[in-house]
């Protein structure tokens, strides 16, 4: 249990990440309450499902960079790559599926 509680860094950039979904959901929130048409329940709903992939894309980069991924990246290839698996497919994928633009 100690591989996975240990080297845990505290970036700056979670501030960023943190911000911006909070930002992001406060937009959410306010197309939510502008929108009471029965149609509006739908796109309410495509709009949340749109907005838990965005938030679960940024939650993927913020384990990616802070978590003992990063740490364990430096002592061991295969997580090393593991690393750039995330960086490169998971997130850009979880992000644009969101696409909060």
């Amino acid at each position: 249990m100690n591989l996975l509680s240990a080297h845990w860094s505290y970036d700056p950039f979670l501030l960023v990440t943190v911000g911006l979904a909070l930002w992001h959901e406060r937009g959410v929130r306010h197309l939510a309450a502008r929108s009471s048409s029965v149609k509006g329940s739908a796109k309410g709903s495509a709009r949340r499902r749109q907005s838990l992939l965005f938030y679960a894309g940024l939650a993927v980069l913020d384990l990616t960079v802070m978590s003992p991924i990063d740490y364990y990246s430096d002592l061991y290839y295969w997580v090393h790559m593991i690393g750039h698996l995330l960086l490169m497919f998971a997130v850009p994928v979880l992000i644009v599926a969101g696409a909060p633009w």
